[in-house]
């Protein structure tokens, strides 16, 4: 998110692009299935990547993958990306983005 993004910035300057907003989608951290972080971590991870996107001047919108979790295996590290638990109840991550939203 900081090296490769910048780097590309770079190249869109130095073609005459570099106005241009980057945008940052599917970003995200699963909390079930394997390599997943505990729920606190992914609202700790909300904040900081937020924070580190929007303080680059080069920053579009960024996307979070995903609002709800899609399933309930614990094999499956894609049913898990959601602020929103499989059965619609919120993840700690939900309240931190929803503040984040409104600053």
């Amino acid at each position: 998110m900081n090296g490769d993004v910048a780097q590309l910035n770079s190249i869109m300057a130095g073609r005459g692009d570099g106005p241009t907003k980057i945008w940052a989608t599917e970003y995200g951290a699963p909390t079930g299935g394997p390599n997943s972080v505990t729920e606190q971590a992914q609202a700790t991870m909300v904040t900081v990547s937020l924070n580190v996107w929007y303080d680059k001047p080069y920053a579009g919108p960024m996307f979070w993958y995903s609002v709800r979790d899609t399933g309930t295996s614990t094999s499956d590290r894609e049913q898990h990306f959601g602020v929103l638990r499989h059965d619609g109840t919120a993840k700690p991550a939900y309240a931190t983005l929803a503040s984040l939203f409104t600053r």
